[in-house]
């Protein structure tokens, strides 16, 4: 009896134990579940975040992103070319809009706003690199939309510029544009005729 006493508190501790093991097994799985579930969900929210946004906005994004070619870089002050010293992007892309307007009548360019508010500038740079495409002298400044609608389908038929400004945006932000919104196309404007000049 005292045998079969002994053995079954054997038999009840060696149960006992199978079953801790088991438990810590179960809870190990656990926990590596828990981690795997947690790198997969860590990894998804950082992709997210670096995701890059799409549609009309990634465009933009991506286009603001990109700097103006070197290349612009022609000449000398005195030659009416354009020079790096340290300039930042948007200045260097500036230069060249002035380089290449001057001499256009009710056209001139100081900034990437108001400069640009009556379609003028826009169709003095598709002009210098299409003269015989049409006539500037005979466009009005006071007619704005006229100007913007102009200015953008010729862009697209003569040098395939794409139109990423909307007419009637420009017409309703006034005298003052988004500089960020004509910054964005006349950097596709510059991208596309500046082929032209090699």
């Amino acid at each position: 009896a005292a045998l079969s006493a002994t053995s079954k508190t054997q038999s009840s501790s060696a149960t006992s134990e199978k079953s801790t093991i088991s438990s810590r097994n179960v809870s190990t799985k656990s926990e590596s579940t828990s981690k795997q579930i947690q790198g997969k969900t860590t990894t998804s929210t950082r992709s997210e975040i670096s995701g890059k946004p799409k549609g009309v906005m990634g465009v933009l994004a991506g286009l603001q992103d990109k700097q103006p070619d070197s290349k612009i870089k022609t000449g000398s002050p005195s030659g009416g070319g354009l020079v790096r010293s340290g300039t930042s992007a948007k200045d260097l892309l500036l230069q060249w809009c002035q380089h290449k307007t001057i001499g256009y009548e009710n056209v001139e360019i100081k900034n990437f706003s108001s400069s640009w508010c009556d379609g003028m500038a826009f169709c003095a740079i598709i002009h210098h690199y299409y003269p015989d495409a049409f006539d500037f002298a005979k466009l009005n400044p006071k007619a704005r939309r006229a100007n913007f609608t102009f200015a953008f389908k010729k862009g697209e038929e003569l040098a395939d510029i794409p139109q990423l400004l909307d007419v009637d945006d420009m017409i309703a932000m006034g005298k003052k544009p988004d500089y960020k919104c004509v910054f964005t196309q006349v950097q596709s404007m510059y991208q596309r005729l500046r082929k032209l000049d090699s």
